[in-house]
This record gives C-alpha cells, sequence and structure tokens, in this order.
C-alpha cells in the first residue's frame, strides 16, 4: 500500500497526510513541507520506515554497521 506522510518545515514536526490533503495550496505554502513516501518496511519495534529517516544497521549479511537517510533510488 502507497502511504505518505509529511515533514512540516516551519512547525518541525511531521504530520499525517490526511491533515493536509483537505487544504487548497492557497492556504499553504508547498515550501513549507515535503513529502516522505512508506518504504513498506519496520523497524524492530514496528514502527514504519519512511524516506528521510535515520536507521541504524548492525551487523548487516556483511558484518557491517552502518547508519544512513532512507532515500528512494532508480525506483
Amino acid at each position: 500500500m502507497i502511504k505518505f506522510r509529511v515533514w512540516d518545515n516551519e512547525c518541525k514536526v511531521i504530520r499525517e497526510y490526511d491533515e493536509l490533503k483537505g487544504l487548497t495550496l492557497d492556504a499553504l505554502d508547498a515550501s513549507y513541507f515535503k513529502l516522505e513516501q512508506f518504504t513498506g518496511l519496520k523497524d524492530v519495534n514496528g514502527k514504519e520506515i519512511y524516506e528521510g529517516d535515520i536507521v541504524h544497521c548492525e551487523n548487516d549479511y556483511q558484518g557491517t554497521d552502518y547508519t544512513g537517510k532512507v532515500m528512494f533510488f532508480n525506483g
């Protein structure tokens, strides 16, 4: 299922996409918001992982730990 959330740059909070769906473009400045798509994955606590999240992976399949920003690349 395709899901989105919105980073509100002005208030520095994450908002549910549905909070903004009903508003018109006249009512808000699009530059204040960044749309983030759900990856379809959840973390070890069951929390959904979205584009833009920072994740930490310990001991991946190559035995490496890493931290990085989730980004869609090439679909």
